[in-house]
């Protein structure tokens, strides 16, 4: 039964441990990165779009701590500020003004959806 209760205390602290880690990062340190597009959402306006796989796995994008973003999953892209907890405004070239996405980070995934009409959406892993 000790062995069962010393068991039971560790797996909380580790997990104590991992869920502080992670609340006490950053939102640009969370996003700063090198991250694969995995997966693409679009929908044609019947609401029964559905995340699907990338075919190629080259399309990529970098998240540097100082604001740039380069990569080619979203084209012309330049650099990102981040406008709060849901949303970052990404400048594109030849653009007049920052395009807002919606973004999620949660852990190694990250989620991005640009202001679509229809729903659209791209899902990444970050590289290690």
């Amino acid at each position: 039964m000790e062995k069962k209760i010393y068991y039971l205390l560790a797996f909380v602290v580790v997990i104590f441990v991992a869920c502080t880690s992670q609340k006490g990062m950053s939102v640009h340190d969370k996003l700063e990165g090198r991250w694969a597009l995995t997966e693409t959402l679009n929908d044609i306006g019947d609401g029964k779009g559905k995340y699907v796989p990338v075919t190629a796995d080259s399309a990529y994008l970098v998240f540097n701590k100082s604001g740039l973003i380069n990569g080619n999953a979203i084209y012309g892209a330049t650099n990102y500020k981040i406008t709060d907890n849901t949303h970052l405004a990404i400048s594109i070239k030849g653009n007049t003004a920052p395009v807002n996405y919606r973004y999620k980070v949660d852990g190694n995934d990250l989620e991005l959806n640009a202001p679509c009409r229809e729903a659209c959406g791209m899902r990444f892993k970050r590289m290690r």
